[in-house]
């Protein structure tokens, strides 16, 4: 029995301890991030932010946000993905939050597409008496507190909007700040921030900067927060006889005779031209046109004929009456003013008479007057995507100060990596640039190219620093391709850029130069053939002498010197005769009897002749 009373108690121990658990953790989660000390409020768009904010029900606002990670965050934001939409979600707070303690009011805004119409403020909404509802936002919902960057063409403010309670009324009337600063559109992500003080002065910054501030009563408010004591008379009306004019023109001043205030005259040396027809008109009624059977005499009037030209006119210099040309009056003296006297009736200004204001009131603590707050809102419509908001933080008094100063320093290092990223994007070259690059570190990561990833990823390092040169391979092949297909087209070799096309005479003189030459060859061909024929003779005949001799002598007998002559000599001529190219010793032999003087001067007395009688005919 005792056993299983004390598995009782432990059983509701641990119950008692897992529902005191949950309701922390509620109670963490209702209040948002808890992470910054000293806010009221803080909403970082962490985990299970969806569960905290709530979409409006209402049918017009369709938006909604989606969770990102831009480059420049270390943690997540939201965003708005869809063009001109509208957006309503609210969160409630914890509990509400009095603005008359003083109140501070923060958040990032960064336009990652630009912003050219569009709002990007939040709403505090105010306590009513009825239960808050934060699917229930409507445009009407009351708030307490509008801030944030607001743009629309050239109207572009940042606003500072507060509902404040008129005592004497119970009216809730909004007051706009008239010297509201511009907002910051330089494409990177911005901290807005509202500080309204215990002792009633106002601060607008932007990334720690202040861009207005004064006291909330004296202020540039329409309304003012302080309500004047006096008002206009509505009934107190000006009278119709009621003179202002202090001066008039003096009624008995005369303009003399001789003031000549005419600023053109008629030219007086101009004369009429010759055969100007005076009595005809210089245009007449149109006999060809026919009034139009939708023409109503009631309605549109009584129809007239169009006018043209007067045919008789068409040769005379002009019709009708002729007037000379205008010309400058060199005795023009300007327009007569008549002197100012005073006005005998002269009454004074009126002034409109003053009743006490019945909504007067002494606005000595304008905070008082704000409701207290009890959700934050977006209530936007956007026309272009891209609008990101984070780090929205409620707070007040010191503390709220102080989680504010903490999170825009956050902010403002957000911002300075902003401005670094791009910074390093304007001083980097255009992408296509990299694109050789690119294109081989593509075809490593695949499965293909994988084996050789060792030995080209030096290759891939050097074209990312020096992207230029991934170029040169390219174009050298697109150069040298360009080459052959110009050889083919051309039919001949690639002239040197720049060189002049070859004129007709120069390529008549160059085919007969080629003409000259073959003969030339042909000549010392014909030449070489006699001189060995020649030799050859020469050699048989000192063979047969040999022979002879040898047989004079007796039976063989030892070669005579003559005899060895003759067989080297047949050796040469034997080698010419089958590799067609004379011995070493024989070329020298033959350059020794032509002395290097190519042909004779006959031969090129002959040449020269045809040459002359080729291009003769060629010409003609």
């Amino acid at each position: 029995m005792r056993h299983k009373a004390r598995t009782a108690m432990v059983a509701v121990a641990v119950t008692i301890y897992c529902l005191a658990t949950a309701a922390v953790a509620a109670a963490d989660s209702s209040r948002a991030d808890a992470g910054v000390p000293g806010a009221f409020f803080f909403e970082s768009f962490g985990s299970s932010w969806e569960d905290r904010w709530h979409y409006s029900s209402t049918k017009k606002y369709e938006g909604r946000f989606e969770t990102v990670q831009p480059q420049d965050y270390q943690d997540s934001a939201i965003q708005m993905p869809a063009e001109n939409q509208h957006y309503g979600m609210t969160a409630q707070l914890p509990e509400p939050l009095v603005p008359s303690g003083g109140i501070v009011v923060q958040y990032e805004v960064h336009f990652a597409q630009g912003h050219t119409c569009g709002g990007a403020y939040l709403k505090l909404l105010s306590q009513t008496a009825e239960e808050f509802d934060p699917t229930k936002l409507t445009p009407d919902t009351p708030f307490t507190i509008m801030f944030g960057p607001d743009r629309c063409g050239s109207d572009s403010r940042v606003h500072v909007i507060l509902n404040a309670l008129n005592p004497v009324t119970r009216q809730v009337t909004e007051h706009h700040l008239m010297t509201a600063p511009a907002p910051s559109e330089d494409g990177l992500s911005h901290v807005y921030t509202l500080v309204l003080y215990q002792n009633h002065m106002y601060k607008v910054l932007i990334d720690g900067q202040l861009k207005g501030s004064g006291l909330l009563a004296t202020a540039d408010f329409s309304p003012p927060l302080q309500p004047p004591a006096d008002l206009p008379d509505p009934e107190h009306v000006q009278p119709g006889d009621w003179v202002e004019e202090d001066e008039i023109d003096d009624p008995s001043a005369v303009k003399p005779a001789d003031w000549d205030d005419r600023r053109l005259i008629p030219d007086p040396n101009a004369q009429k031209p010759h055969g100007w027809l005076d009595a005809l008109p210089a245009r007449v009624a149109d006999p060809a046109a026919v009034k139009s059977e939708r023409w109503d005499d009631a309605r549109h009037g009584e129809w007239l004929r169009p006018s043209m030209p007067n045919p008789a006119c068409e040769g005379a210099p002009g019709c009708g009456p002729w007037n000379p040309p205008m010309i400058k009056n060199p005795s023009y003296m300007g327009p007569w003013i008549p002197p100012r006297i005073k006005n005998p009736e002269y009454k004074g200004p009126w002034q409109q008479r003053t009743i006490p204001n019945p909504a007067y009131f002494k606005a000595d603590a304008p905070l008082s007057l704000l409701a207290p707050v009890v959700g934050v809102a977006f209530e936007l419509w956007v026309t272009e995507a891209g609008y990101t908001f984070d780090n929205i933080l409620l707070g007040g008094g010191q503390q709220g100060l102080e989680a504010a100063a903490y999170m825009g320093k956050v902010g403002q290092a957000r911002r300075l990596a902003q401005e670094a990223a791009a910074a390093r994007n304007a001083s980097r070259p255009p992408d296509w640039l990299h694109w050789p690059a690119n294109r081989l570190l593509d075809l490593l990561e695949s499965a293909k190219m994988a084996t050789y990833e060792v030995q080209l990823r030096p290759v891939v390092e050097l074209l990312q620093r020096q992207p230029l040169w991934g170029w040169l391979v390219p174009l050298s092949i697109q150069l040298a391709v360009l080459k052959q297909i110009y050889r083919l087209l051309a039919g001949g070799k690639v002239r040197a850029s720049g060189a002049a096309a070859p004129t007709t005479e120069e390529l008549e003189d160059a085919a007969a130069q080629e003409e000259d030459r073959k003969a030339e060859d042909q000549i010392k061909r014909d030449r070489q053939a006699a001189k060995l024929e020649a030799s050859s003779k020469a050699a048989a005949a000192a063979a047969a002498a040999a022979a002879a001799a040898a047989a004079a002598a007796g039976d063989g007998g030892t070669a005579t010197p003559a005899s060895a002559v003759t067989q080297g000599q047949q050796l040469q001529l034997h080698e010419e005769d089958v590799t067609g190219v004379q011995p070493p010793a024989a070329q020298q032999q033959q350059a020794q009897v032509e002395g290097g003087k190519g042909s004779s001067p006959e031969d090129k007395q002959t040449t020269g002749t045809a040459r002359s009688t080729r291009r003769t005919v060629r010409k003609a």
